[in-house]
């Protein structure tokens, strides 16, 4: 990895905050404003991930968050987005509406995240970052540009999509750049919002030592998707790019599908609650009216944490909303899930 100069990070962050004439700055470490964060409450780094490359060529970028207080040691937490899927079609056509597998695509999303201008007109964004930033944590935010649910090894048909997918091991990339940090104190939360949820099982199987995850409306359990499909599902033809690797030899399109449904299984954070005692404290939230993200794709996390965990160990929250993943506007929700996590610290009295 390394970090941006001071003249390439305003290149890649112009117009996200404004500069007082005759300030002096780092050359590593730009202030940051936010809907939650006010000038002086954090800096920002912007890391290019070197190695991660994305299919139109730059590296992958991690935005890196520091609380502007001081302290000896620092908690560190990782914010995986939204929207992670995308391929092309035989058509040449991408199957979202919008090309999800750009460099620049990719740090819209962190911009989201953090609840900078964007292209789109919601302004009150940035929740988790700016209660974890005032809660004393440094945050790493990757950004994620292959479309692949974060689950990306290095795999990919590069005669079909002409790239390798590293999600999962960006992902992992974060999480080291925290750990790496000589005052980080130990404790590492990780975040993930809608598809970033399906990070945090990625990492769980990559050896992450999480001592919380906070998860939003995440399609953790996508094996219904393959009910009665067929080779015109889109949706499916995309998760077969995404899993090529598991998929062996199998040509045959009932095959193919077997052996997806078994990665799929494996994949869900409601599987390793129910079968593989996966018990980090969690705050879970997601929404029976939600009209992006099935409720069979959501449901059954939720069901795995009340069959399994102990009540003092977790939250579950139905927003009862058609929005999908709206923690992240809601200050009041992310500053509260902080404090159950510090309280899971304390030992019983």
């Amino acid at each position: 990895m390394r970090v941006f100069s001071l003249l390439s990070l305003l290149l890649v962050l112009s117009a996200c905050w404004a500069e007082e004439q005759g300030e002096d700055y780092s050359l590593t470490e730009t202030p940051i404003t936010t809907p939650y964060l006010q000038r002086g409450d954090a800096t920002l780094r912007v890391v290019e991930a070197e190695g991660f490359r994305c299919p139109d060529g730059p590296n992958a970028l991690i935005y890196l968050v520091e609380p502007a207080q001081t302290a000896d040691s620092r908690p560190g937490a990782v914010v995986l987005h939204r929207g992670a899927f995308d391929y092309v079609k035989p058509s040449g056509e991408y199957y979202s509406s919008e090309d999800r597998l750009r460099s620049d695509w990719a740090q819209e999303q962190i911009h989201r995240v953090l609840g900078l201008p964007s292209d789109d007109t919601i302004e009150d964004r940035g929740a988790w970052v700016g209660a974890l930033a005032l809660s004393g944590f440094r945050v790493a935010i990757p950004g994620n540009c292959w479309g692949d649910l974060w689950h990306g090894r290095g795999q990919g048909d590069l005669e079909a999509d002409g790239f390798l997918r590293w999600g999962a091991y960006l992902a992992a990339e974060a999480a080291d750049l925290l750990q790496a940090q000589p005052d980080h104190s130990g404790y590492l939360m990780g975040i993930g919002l809608a598809e970033g949820g399906r990070g945090l099982t990625e990492l769980a199987a990559e050896g992450i030592p999480f001592d919380a995850v906070a998860i939003d409306s995440s399609p953790d359990y996508l094996p219904p998707r393959l009910d009665g499909a067929s080779e015109s599902d889109q949706y499916v033809q995309g998760l077969l790019r995404i899993y090529d690797y598991d998929l062996g030899e199998a040509e045959d399109f009932d095959a193919q599908l077997q052996r997806l449904q078994v990665a799929l299984n494996r994949d869900s954070l409601a599987v390793q609650v129910n079968a593989q005692g996966y018990r980090t404290p969690m705050f879970y939230a997601y929404s029976s009216l939600d009209e992006q993200v099935p409720l069979d794709a959501t449901l059954p996390l939720a069901n795995a944490l009340f069959n399994n965990y102990a009540a003092e160990q977790f939250v579950v929250l139905d927003w009862e909303s058609t929005e999908t993943a709206p923690s992240n506007r809601r200050l009041g929700t992310t500053t509260a899930t902080l404090e159950f996590f510090d309280g899971l610290l304390d030992p019983p009295s």
